[in-house]
């Protein structure tokens, strides 16, 4: 295991931080498995309806966007993919930035009993959110696929793929759940605000509608918002088959991958400083 200490951080480079991060995790695997394996299970009994509320989620996610488009309070423009499909899918796609950010979110604070009694590399909670994470979205996966299915729309292939797709969403809201994680055990109302702004970045993002507007100004958001130009080529992808790789797509790729490197960093400097706040 990797030992490093308050004097020896500012001196470690980045690329050095995260081998730190991998050999701390490498040798802890045992130990993500199990309290991974006891933190779902005992979510999963909590809830009152067990796994059957993370069945149920995705479809609830969007119905009532469907909703709203039933009775003309919401315009998605013109879509030759029926708006059903192509709100399940978008969810999706949208749900692994946001679940993801929530769930690392939540890091320090979800294993705060365990950092104060243990001496062991914290990196792995983060680890062992993000299982946490992927674990409820596998799930979602497969539920919406079947409904996909369900609905005979003729999907590409490539939606198999979707798991190993979102890696740049994910990235995303690692990078950021971390920081908040760190941020909000000084400042407990930062979550809030996040989530708040989360929220409102949806109506920014091609989710619950095409991206083609006749507003200018949503349109230049839109432009700008790297997560536009994630979900709609994932979307296209394993929709219609549309392989996108433009400009955009690539450097908002680019822009996920370091924004969990300078997640990681802003971890690896701050967490002993923050757990110092928790005793």
């Amino acid at each position: 295991m990797v030992r490093y200490y308050s004097d020896m951080r500012h001196k470690t480079n980045t690329l050095m931080s995260l081998y730190y991060f991998y050999k701390n995790i490498k040798n802890s695997r045992e130990l993500i498995v199990q309290l991974f394996t006891r933190d779902f299970t005992s979510s999963v009994r909590k809830s009152f309806l067990g796994v059957g509320w993370v069945l149920l989620s995705p479809l609830l996610g969007v119905f009532s966007w469907l909703i709203m488009n039933e009775i003309g309070a919401l315009n998605p423009g013109q879509n030759d993919i029926p708006y059903p499909v192509f709100l399940l899918m978008s969810t999706l796609i949208w749900n692994a930035f946001v679940q993801s950010f929530e769930t690392t979110s939540t890091t320090l604070q979800s294993g705060a009993g365990f950092i104060l009694q243990v001496n062991y590399p914290h990196e792995i909670m983060i680890v062992k959110q993000y299982l946490h994470f992927f674990a409820n979205y596998l799930i979602s996966f497969i539920i919406t696929t079947a409904v996909l299915v369900v609905f005979n729309y003729d999907m590409s292939w490539a939606i198999i793929l979707l798991p190993i797709l979102i890696l740049p969403l994910t990235m995303l809201g690692v990078g950021l759940g971390v920081i908040i994680s760190l941020v909000s055990v000084v400042i407990p109302d930062i979550k809030r605000i996040t989530s708040y702004f989360i929220k409102t970045l949806m109506f920014i993002t091609p989710v619950i509608y095409v991206p083609k507007t006749n507003n200018k100004f949503l349109e230049m958001l839109i432009e700008l918002n790297p997560l536009n130009h994630i979900i709609t080529g994932i979307r296209e992808l394993c929709l219609n088959g549309n392989i996108n790789l433009s400009n955009q797509f690539t450097i908002s790729c680019i822009f996920c991958l370091l924004v969990l490197v300078i997640g990681l960093r802003v971890f690896y400097l701050g967490e002993h400083k923050v757990i110092e706040k928790m005793l």
